[in-house]
């Protein structure tokens, strides 16, 4: 991939944010420990720039990435949309099959949700595939699954759709992804 390399001074988020508003998309570590010489535990750069930054954030495992397809978690929500869309434009998918699952508590939702993402997402060339899931509760645990199902190698997700307090208490998918996934997430908030 075309990229460019900076080296930039300051407080890690803030340059991070600037650099990213000229860029197609940014990558970062799952850990993120740009104070390594005063801390032990992984800093909140990552979680920062997630939140804020305006395009979108590739978060790469420590174990390199693997797998022959591509996942993205759709449930029609405004930050889905958007990294729908930019997940599309990226060319991260490199020929892949993307399979696009959709979690709902009915399966008429999920079928019409998973449904519609890859109707946009073949629209624009690429092989993609719908895999509704009737569920509710962990939906990380259900994302992760079909993940390992489909040997993604990639998570598409729209980042941080929910209430900063839902986040605190360890409701976001988002985060729960972020600690659990052991692939590539592509986060657009």
């Amino acid at each position: 991939m075309p990229h460019r390399e900076d080296e930039e001074v300051g407080l890690p988020s803030e340059r991070l944010l600037a650099v990213a508003e000229d860029v197609d998309w940014t990558v970062l570590g799952r850990e993120t420990h740009f104070h390594f010489a005063t801390q032990a535990a992984p800093c909140e750069t990552l979680r920062t720039v997630l939140r804020s930054c305006p395009r979108p954030v590739v978060v790469v495992p420590r174990q390199g990435v693997h797998g022959s397809s591509v996942l993205v978690a759709y449930d029609a929500s405004p930050p889905s949309v958007r990294a729908l869309n930019a997940f599309r434009r990226s060319g991260l998918d490199e020929g892949r099959p993307v399979h696009v699952v959709s979690i709902a508590a009915e399966e008429e939702t999920a079928s019409r949700r998973a449904e519609e993402a890859a109707r946009f997402l073949r629209f624009y060339g690429m092989e993609a595939d719908a895999r509704p899931l009737v569920g509710s509760g962990d939906e990380a645990g259900l994302i992760l699954g079909q993940a390992g199902q489909q040997d993604a190698r990639l998570i598409v997700v729209g980042a941080f759709g929910h209430s900063r307090l839902s986040e605190l208490f360890g409701r976001s998918t988002t985060s729960a992804l972020l600690r659990r996934s052991d692939r590539a997430l592509f986060c657009h908030h």
